[in-house]
């Protein structure tokens, strides 16, 4: 392409001293474009503001005459206009991208050095940035557009099938429901194997590996399906239970176990958080009602500090007492349970993958802040995360800025699941809940904190005591009822609703089986009653209401 100069660029690219700036347009398959620039103050080029960004670079340009990719790759940070949910969701798939030079002195009236018109190559994610090639225009000739096959499937297992975010197709649109079948463990052979049976249409063969172990026998008994399970270690069935100290510090070598608290623990003295931002916490810890008690926490300002430094696995039934956790305020996030709180932006929003929180409450102690990036119970929560079910009396100590809060420092919001979180606001010594935390977020006074009124009819309680939040109520539920104690949706999640094991529930709606049950066990779309309740088989799906019978109450540590 042969490119044309005005007389006065002409002049200036000849002259001892350039002042010759970069400026990118780039317009993104949406239609929403951007416009910036290498330059170290905005400029304004034929009615558009490039904006400066500091954070962005190239390589050197290299044209070819075949049809092979340009020699030229962009190198940027996250922040502003680029944010990795975008990149994510496809909306700079194809982008068309144009690099000029302008005289950043007057840039209209030198007009411009045209470098590429082009397209978005392929675009990586790490470290906080990315970094992508630019395709030139030749290069379309050769490229094939469409879906890509290869042997490994590209989506997640039951991914949507429309991208939430993009509006595209980029999932395999499977439903878990027709996967899924609860069982009844009918023989135990020793701690390891079980055989669970019952089962209608389950279809396994042995040496199936799973979340909980392998199958290693599948057989019929009386038109059921019975399978043997081999239960692996650290999963759900055989977690590792923390009784000490030392067992609770050596989580910090497995941050992607299953763990349950088996009694209370006091951790005085200092403490290093669970997982950093490198290497988070990525599993599930149950605390069971049971406590974490006097830690110290002050990584100084490097690393993100509370008992979990970063997580974006489970944090459930947990109680942390008389804690000291400071915040860095020049860098990192402080919460005396969990500096920051992510999620997965891949995965199906919002419980395949992102952090979660419930459940878990923080009393008295303290957080001592320099000004910003702290909360009562979590730093920050991050997108395609859920913290329900929280509360907290911890003293806020220090400068409260725009960053801290009673519960969080600060809270995403748009993909965050936020439900029944309060704090005393009295103890906090702040009335800010953290910056974000509107919807779900409740702010009470001492004299109220104590009153049940304050949350529910009954039974009379304290948060000042191990609670847990019991106030849920879904409505039309599409389920069926197997005898004797399962019960199935078509869709939506047990979980996402908030109900948990030995919650107490009354359902309205039914054919057959209206009344008020307690929960053994709980799965995405099943659930389980305790031994002493019975059902009716209902196989035809039916709309039910179901609601969690009275309000918080004491954890009973160890009893679930």
């Amino acid at each position: 392409m042969v490119k044309t100069l005005s007389s006065k660029m002409t002049t200036l690219i000849n002259a001892e001293v350039l002042t010759l700036a970069t400026c990118w347009k780039l317009t993104r398959t949406d239609g929403v474009q951007l416009f910036i620039t290498d330059h170290d103050a905005d400029i304004l080029f034929a009615g558009d503001t490039y904006v400066a960004a500091s954070g962005i670079a190239r390589t050197a340009i290299e044209s070819k005459a075949d049809l092979s990719v340009d020699n030229l790759d962009i190198v940027g940070i996250f922040g502003g206009s680029f944010t990795r949910n975008d990149i994510d969701a496809g909306f700079y798939d194809f982008a068309t991208i144009d690099i000029f030079s302008v005289n950043w002195q007057d840039p209209d009236g030198f007009g411009t050095i045209q470098h590429r018109f082009g397209t978005i190559g392929e675009m990586e994610t790490k470290d906080g940035g990315y970094l992508t090639e630019m395709r030139g225009m030749m290069q379309l000739l050769e490229r094939r557009r469409g879906k890509i096959w290869s042997p490994d499937c590209r989506a997640d297992l039951f991914s949507p099938l429309i991208n939430p975010v993009s509006g595209r197709s980029t999932g395999c649109g499977l439903s878990p429901t027709a996967f899924e079948e609860f069982g009844i463990v009918t023989a135990v052979t020793d701690d390891r194997k079980v055989t669970v049976g019952e089962f209608s249409r389950l279809h396994l063969t042995p040496e199936y590996l799973g979340d909980f172990g392998e199958v290693v026998g599948v057989h019929e008994v009386d038109g059921k399906v019975e399978m043997v399970l081999t239960i692996a270690d650290k999963s759900p069935m055989r977690p590792t239970v923390i009784t000490t100290l030392t067992e609770l510090e050596n989580v910090a070598n497995d941050l992607n176990g299953y763990y349950v608290l088996g009694n209370d623990i006091d951790a005085s003295g200092a403490f290093t958080p669970l997982g950093d931002d490198a290497d988070p916490f990525r599993g599930t810890f149950d605390g069971r009602g049971f406590s974490i008690r006097n830690y110290t926490v002050d990584t100084g300002g490097t690393d993100p500090a509370g008992l979990f430094g970063v997580c974006t696995g489970v944090i459930r039934r947990l109680v942390v007492e008389n804690t000291n956790v400071k915040s860095g305020s020049a860098t990192e996030w402080a919460g005396t349970l969990c500096g920051r709180l992510l999620g997965e932006e891949s995965t199906n929003h919002p419980l395949a993958g992102g952090g979660k929180i419930e459940a878990c409450g923080a009393v008295g102690g303290d957080l001592t802040t320099d000004g910003d990036f702290a909360g009562g119970l979590i730093g920050e929560v991050g997108n395609w995360t859920i913290v329900r079910e929280t509360w907290t009396t911890v003293e806020i100590i220090g400068t409260i800025g725009t960053d801290v809060g009673a519960i969080v420092g600060r809270t995403l919001g748009s993909t965050v699941v936020a439900t029944g979180n309060f704090a005393n606001t009295d103890a906090a010594g702040t009335t800010d809940l953290g910056n974000g935390a509107t919807a779900g977020y409740i702010a009470l006074l001492d004299a109220a904190w104590h009153l049940q009124a304050s949350f529910t009819a009954s039974p009379a309680w304290d948060f000042n005591d191990r609670m847990i939040m019991n106030a849920v109520a879904s409505t039309g539920i599409t389920m069926t009822f197997l005898a004797p104690r399962s019960m199935l949706r078509s869709a939506g999640s047990f979980w996402d609703d908030g109900i948990k094991p030995e919650d107490d529930i009354t359902i309205v709606g039914s054919v057959s089986n209206d009344g008020t049950y307690r929960i053994r066990s709980v799965g995405d779309t099943g659930m389980t009653l305790s031994d002493s309740e019975t059902l009716v088989n209902e196989f035809t799906p039916v709309a039910v209401t179901i609601t969690t019978v009275g309000g918080p109450r004491p954890l009973d540590p160890g009893r679930f």
